[in-house]
């Protein structure tokens, strides 16, 4: 093996371009931008303005076997897949009151309450409107074959109210509507005129840039 000896002040020269080259390096690493920051993510954009989600109805219904649930129809009226949304749920009886429900009879732990907030997670395409049979299964005990609830009534919901607290979309941007908890502080617990009930749907709520 043949090996060549090199002088001193070549490897002065070498060692300072090798220094001056990793310094270049680290400041261009340094000054650059990264694709997409988590800011980016969270923000919501769109081609346009006209963006809109929509609760076109929510209204009481039974299955075959006379249990009942709240269905529910909504459009996708932007540009994105949603792939999650959290909605808060009221429900109220013919004149209006406020029902405290058994929302989750499944879990054994939870309570009566005015309210339920529900987790999501959809598929729901551009211009997608989705209604499928099916909705959010309620309590009753005199038509389940489910042991009684301690202080739960029979359901005795007429009408119920939808409100969308935030929507996810496939691209990791989320929108959060501002006006839930003034919503929230405005309907829960609180009796409702049956005209307000009754008329509150289509419930649109304009997805904002």
């Amino acid at each position: 093996m043949l090996y060549k000896k090199f002088s001193f002040l070549t490897i002065c020269m070498a060692t300072i371009l090798v220094i001056g080259l990793i310094s270049v390096l680290a400041w261009s690493a340094e000054t650059s931008e990264p694709s997409q920051s988590n800011q980016e993510k969270s923000q919501v954009t769109f081609t346009d303005n006209n963006q809109s989600f929509i609760f076109e109805n929510v209204e009481l219904s039974y299955y075959d076997n006379g249990h009942p649930y709240l269905h529910d129809i909504k459009t996708n009226n932007t540009d994105k897949t949603i792939t999650g949304i959290q909605y808060g749920m009221l429900g109220y009886d013919a004149s209006g009151k406020p029902l405290k429900l058994q929302w989750n009879f499944l879990d054994s732990s939870s309570e009566s309450t005015y309210e339920y907030l529900v987790k999501e997670e959809l598929d729901l395409l551009p211009q997608q409107t989705y209604n499928a049979t099916g909705g959010w299964s309620l309590y009753d005990s005199e038509k389940m074959d489910w042991p009684e609830i301690e202080n739960a009534q029979p359901n005795n919901v007429a009408y119920a109210l939808y409100q969308i607290k935030e929507i996810s979309f496939e691209d990791g941007s989320v929108w959060k509507n501002s006006e839930y908890s003034n919503w929230l502080e405005t309907y829960k617990g609180k009796t409702v005129e049956v005209l307000v009930l009754e008329s509150f749907y289509p419930s649109k709520y304009k997805i904002m840039q």
